[in-house]
C-alpha cells in the first residue's frame, strides 16, 4: 500500500515553508543543505519553532577536532520550558479524559502556565536546590506533564518511571539515583483494574513522596513525612524560571542499557522532529499513549507544547473499544502508537465503528514490521493515512530515520533520515551517524562514539527504491 501526497498538501506542510525560506523546492536539496550547512539550519530551526532564549548564542556550534566534544549554542541561556508557552494563553493546552465514562476536559496554555508555576514555587517552598534530581512514578496525566515542566522550569533533573514497574525495579533506580523527592499517584485504574502505586513506592524507598490522587483525596494513610499533592502545591501562580547552559541536564532515562542524560538542548531536536516529519501545526491535537519512562512521553510533551498543539491523554486503556471514542470526541489529528498496539488494534478490530476523519498522520515508533497491521491502521479512518515511522532513539533526543508528509508512505519503512542528522551504513548494516548531532549529550556517547561517529546496534537495509527498513 501506497500513501502519496497531493500537492496542495505538500505545499502546506511545515517543511514547505521551511524549504521556501532558503529557496528551496527539491526535498533531497534540502535535506543535503541540513547536513552540510548545519549551523544555518539549526538557526532557522530554532526561529520556525519559536525556540525562546534569554542570551542567544555566541556561536551556534563550535566544531571541536574530536566530534563529540563540540559544542552546540556557545555562550546562549535558556529555559526549554519556556518555549512551551509561546502560543496564545487560551489555546487548548491538553485534552484528558479520566475513564470511560469521565467527560472530556481541557486545560488551556495559561492554566498549563500557572499549574507549572504554583509547581516550581512549591519546589521552592520545600527547599529544593537547581541541579537535584526528583524522580517521577506516574501513569501519563495531566498533573504528571505539568510536574515535568515545572522540574525544567526550576533547574532540577527529572527521573521519570513507569507506574508499572515492580517494587524491586523502582527499588534500583531510586537506589541508583538518589532523588531528593518522588512524586507518584496513590492508585491507577485502567480497566476495572487498580494497581496501588503508592504501596509499591513506600516499599521500595523511605525517600520522601509527594502523593497525587486518583479522585478527590489520597486513598491511603500516608507515611509520617510524605504529603499529599494538595498539601505540597502552592497557591502561588508567578515563578520567574531559571536560565542555564544548554547543556545543564534536564532528566535521566533510565529504561536503557546504562542511563542517558537530556539537557536543555534535547527538546530542541525533539521538536525539530515533531515540526518537519511528523508536521505538528498549532492547534493540532496529538495522541501518543505510553508510559513514562518511555522517550516517546517526553518527546510527545516537547514537540507538541513547543510546536503550540495540544496533548490528549487518556487515562485509562488505549485496547479498548472507548478509546477509540476518545480519538473522536477529542477530534486528535496525529496519533501515535507502538506497534504491539497497532497489532492489537488489528486484531480486536475494537477501534472500528467511531469518526476518525480528523485525523491527519499516525506516528510509530519505527520498529514494526507488521506491514498488515500497518495497512489496516492507515485505512481505518476510512481513508488512506499515511504513518510516518519515527525510529527514536533516547541517545539522539529523538530519531534518525523517519518518513515526509511530502514523499510517498510505505507501511514499516522509512523514506528519509530526519533533517540535521547524517546517516551511514556499515557492510554489516549497522548504522553509523555523523557527528555532531544537536541534542546527544556526551554522557551518553561513551563508549557507543568513537571520536567523530555515534554507531548504533540496528541493523538497517537500504531499498532499491532509496527508503530504509529495520531488518530482523
Amino acid at each position: 500500500m501506497e500513501w502519496a501526497p497531493n500537492k496542495d498538501l505538500a505545499q502546506n506542510t511545515n517543511i514547505s515553508v521551511a524549504m521556501a525560506r532558503v529557496f528551496l523546492t527539491d526535498y533531497e536539496k534540502f535535506y543535503q543543505w541540513s547536513i552540510q550547512q548545519k549551523v544555518k539550519f539549526w538557526t532557522l530551526t530554532t526561529k520556525l519553532t519559536g525556540i525562546v532564549y534569554d542570551k542567544r548564542p555566541d556561536t551556534f556550534l563550535e566544531i571541536h577536532e574530536e566530534k563529540e566534544k563540540s559544542i552546540w549554542l556557545k555562550g546562549a541561556e535558556l529555559n526549554i520550558a519556556k518555549s512551551c508557552f509561546t502560543t496564545s494563553l487560551d489555546a487548548i493546552a491538553i485534552k484528558f479524559q479520566e475513564n470511560p465514562d469521565a467527560e472530556l476536559k481541557q486545560i488551556t496554555y495559561g492554566t498549563l502556565k500557572e499549574y507549572c508555576n504554583r509547581i516550581a514555587n512549591s519546589f521552592e517552598h520545600d527547599h529544593l536546590e537547581a541541579g537535584q534530581k526528583i524522580a517521577l512514578i506516574c501513569p501519563m496525566t495531566a498533573e504528571a506533564v505539568a510536574i515535568y515542566i515545572a522540574s525544567v522550569l526550576y533547574g532540577l533533573i527529572i527521573i521519570p518511571i513507569s507506574a508499572d514497574s515492580s517494587t524491586e525495579e523502582i527499588s534500583k533506580v531510586l537506589s541508583q539515583e538518589s532523588p531528593h523527592l518522588v512524586f507518584t499517584q496513590d492508585i491507577h485504574t485502567r480497566s476495572n483494574k487498580v494497581t496501588d502505586i503508592y504501596t509499591k513506592v513506600t516499599d521500595a524507598t523511605s525517600i520522601r513522596t509527594v502523593v497525587i490522587p486518583e479522585k478527590e483525596s489520597v486513598c491511603q494513610d500516608l507515611q509520617k513525612d510524605d504529603k499529599a499533592w494538595a498539601t505540597f502545591l502552592s497557591s502561588k501562580k508567578i515563578f520567574s524560571p531559571k536560565a542555564t547552559s544548554p547543556e545543564t541536564p534536564i532528566s535521566i532515562f533510565t529504561n536503557s542499557e546504562s542511563p542517558i542524560t537530556w539537557n536543555h538542548t534535547s527538546p530542541i531536536k525533539m521538536a525539530a522532529d515533531g515540526f518537519y516529519h511528523i508536521n505538528i501545526q498549532p492547534c493540532d491535537t496529538v495522541c501518543f499513549p505510553s508510559d513514562f519512562d518511555h522517550s516517546i512521553s517526553t518527546w510527545l510533551i516537547f514537540s507538541t507544547l513547543i510546536n503550540q498543539g495540544t496533548i490528549a491523554l487518556y487515562y485509562d486503556c488505549p485496547e479498548k473499544s472507548d478509546f477509540s471514542k476518545f480519538i473522536a470526541n477529542a477530534q486528535v489529528n496525529i496519533l501515535g502508537a507502538m506497534p504491539e498496539l497497532i497489532s492489537d488494534w488489528h486484531k480486536s478490530k475494537k477501534m472500528e465503528g467511531s469518526d476518525w476523519s480528523a485525523i491527519k498522520n499516525y506516528i510509530s515508533t519505527g520498529n514494526n514490521r507488521d506491514i498488515k497491521s500497518a495497512e489496516y491502521l492507515m485505512k481505518l479512518s476510512g481513508e488512506c493515512k499515511p504513518i510516518i515511522e519515527y525510529l527514536i532513539h533516547p541517545e539522539l533526543s529523538g530519531a534518525y530515520l523517519t518518513g515526509s508528509l511530502i514523499k510517498s508512505v510505505f507501511p514499516c519503512q522509512f523514506s528519509t533520515p530526519t533533517l540535521g542528522s547524517e546517516v551511514s551504513l556499515e557492510k554489516d548494516q549497522r548504522t553509523k551517524l555523523h557527528l555532531p548531532l544537536l541534542g546527544s549529550t556526551p554522557a551518553i556517547k561513551k563508549p557507543k562514539a568513537i571520536s567523530d561517529y555515534l554507531y548504533l546496534d540496528d541493523v538497517i537495509e537500504e531499498l532499491p527504491s532509496g527508503y530504509y527498513k529495520l531488518c530482523e
